[in-house]
């Protein structure tokens, strides 16, 4: 099979158990052993992160789904890494403790999420926050990543049901919201201990908009396509330089980054697990926030199988 159809963009571990363990664990320990879910502390009080296993799952949405938008197209599986991500949305807190006293207010007030957020503020509290740790390197997550992680394991379309009058409990949103920002980590998480993947405020992801998921496959296709005589060749390449190489050129194809998850304001077809938003990376939306994850650390990996997957159309 030829390069161009067999690699990919994102690269797994073997999926692990799917029952979420709440207590916090040794970040060190191998990742054989973490279950889905599992909480580790951040570097700023009240910041938690949930290990999201490695797996695969559709992406996308099916085309009958009531409410899909044309740039769900192109449904797929898609293998995803394990990672770390925040279980909650930033907070004013969080912010304030990275970027100076921005938000005033009482205690509660800084339970709420940041809004009025762009991607290029986001990714400067990121770099700024990764030079206070030191150790870890924080990141925003891909909508892929995030994606999967709002699913948990689920093909529906929120991540508890089909069923719109069931989405009170576990998000913020016109019918519930009183038309106002909410304190984090109030709803119903999800099966991995993620909180406010629907509503409250959108989430920017680090990935270019490319139009529909079939637009990305042929683009990604296109480009490893053009790179696959210098791929052949080198065989010192790893499968982190060829995500990278990709990474970088579909960066250069598109002005616009995605956001995923919708707000305290939307309606439930853009609370879907599968809802794509985008915009430039300077705009500031008033209920645009984020989330923020990191990457599991070589030392975690030691003890686990590494396979590179393919994204599967056939």
């Amino acid at each position: 099979m030829k390069l161009c159809s067999t690699l990919m963009i994102c690269f797994l571990f073997f999926p692990l158990s799917l029952f979420a363990q709440n207590a916090p664990a040794d970040e060190t320990t191998p990742s054989s052993v973490w279950n889905a879910g599992q909480i580790v502390q951040g570097s700023l009080g009240g910041m938690e992160f949930a290990y999201i296993p490695s797996g695969m799952f559709l992406v996308g949405s099916p085309e009958d789904e009531f409410g899909r938008d044309a740039d769900e197209d192109g449904q797929h599986q898609v293998a995803v890494a394990a990672f770390f991500l925040q279980t909650t949305e930033v907070t004013r807190g969080q912010w304030n403790a990275v970027m100076g006293n921005v938000y005033e207010g009482e205690a509660g007030e800084m339970e709420l999420p940041v809004s009025s957020v762009s991607l290029e503020e986001a990714l400067q509290y990121i770099d700024h926050l990764n030079e206070m740790d030191g150790t870890r390197q924080y990141r925003l997550p891909t909508e892929i990543e995030w994606e999967y992680a709002c699913r948990a394991g689920t093909d529906t379309r929120f991540f508890n049901t089909d069923n719109e009058e069931m989405l009170a409990p576990i998000a913020w949103y016109a019918p519930n919201s009183e038309n106002r920002l909410h304190r984090v980590g109030q709803t119903t998480p999800n099966a991995w201990g993620l909180y406010d993947m629907h509503g409250n405020v959108w989430e920017w992801c680090n990935s270019p908009y490319l139009g529909s998921h079939n637009d990305f496959l042929a683009d990604q296709e296109k480009i490893l396509g053009e790179i696959e005589d210098t791929l052949s060749t080198d065989n010192e390449i790893t499968s982190e330089e060829i995500e990278r190489v990709v990474l970088e050129k579909l960066y250069e194809q598109s002005d616009l980054f995605v956001f995923r998850g919708g707000c305290y304001k939307s309606l439930p077809a853009a609370l879907r697990c599968a809802n794509r938003g985008a915009s430039e990376k300077w705009f500031r939306g008033r209920a645009h926030g984020f989330r923020i994850a990191w990457t599991v650390p070589e030392e975690m990996k030691q003890h686990s199988t590494i396979a590179e997957a393919h994204v599967a159309n056939d």
